[in-house]
């Protein structure tokens, strides 16, 4: 009945006939349940997968779980822990849920759970455990959508996707902050956007003068030849025309 995944009858006969296959039928089920999005009931199973091995007293030695390798009782617990946390976050109970995330330490779970808040439009819940997880750039769109921009400022140092640097630097400048800005410019290799800030915010001509002949940018040169003018240095603006 297991393996036809009748998993009501499969649980009756275990009952009656190999009591000690209660729990790895339960955590089965369970897994096929959350497969198939019945989450209340998969949450249910889980814990009864749990509590049933905690009440048969099931330990190494007469637990017989179908996972692979290592300790079978320590591996089935963990896989309902972790199913529960899970279950406990789609059904709701968001503080629960986290909870018993962050308690884990088991960073593949507070991974999966990250992406499943994300899914379900928690961004400052989701954030936290990417970064728990060491995804530092998932973590940080999570911030740009939720406008967290001071715990965004404090995962800047290990960012290096170009998109996700310029939409830091675009939220920066729309704050006033250049400064923040023209770095994270720079560090996306955005360096039109660099000499425009330099120009028109910064008060720092030289070093957009010096990055027009470094990169040899039209548009950059454009920028300054134009700055140059309105400035009266026709001399200057003549190198960069």
């Amino acid at each position: 009945r297991r393996d036809l995944l009748q998993w009501d009858q499969a649980l009756k006969l275990a009952q009656q006939l190999a009591p000690d296959q209660i729990p790895s039928i339960c955590r089965e089920y369970a897994q096929q349940l959350e497969f198939k999005g019945e989450y209340g009931m998969a949450l249910r199973m889980y814990n009864q997968a749990l509590s049933k091995t905690m009440e048969g007293g099931f330990g190494e030695d007469n637990f017989t779980g179908g996972l692979d390798g290592g300790n079978e009782s320590v591996s089935h617990k963990r896989v309902c822990k972790a199913g529960i946390a899970r279950m406990t976050l789609r059904t709701g109970s968001l503080q629960q849920g986290l909870a018993m995330v962050r308690q884990s330490k088991d960073k593949e779970l507070v991974k999966s759970c990250g992406s499943i808040l994300e899914a379900m439009r928690q961004y400052g819940e989701a954030a936290e455990l990417y970064r728990l997880a060491e995804q530092y750039e998932k973590a940080a769109y999570m911030y740009l959508k939720t406008k967290s921009f001071t715990k965004l400022e404090a995962l800047m140092e290990h960012i290096t996707a170009p998109k996700l640097l310029t939409h830091y630097a675009k939220s920066m400048e729309a704050q006033k902050k250049y400064t923040e800005a023209a770095s994270a410019y720079e560090r996306a290799n955005d360096v039109d956007n660099v000499i425009r800030v330099c120009l028109k915010h910064l008060d720092q001509p030289q070093r957009a003068f010096e990055l027009v002949r470094k990169n040899n940018s039209p548009q950059g040169a454009g920028m300054v030849a134009t700055f140059c003018m309105s400035n009266g240095d026709y001399e200057m603006a003549i190198e960069f025309l």
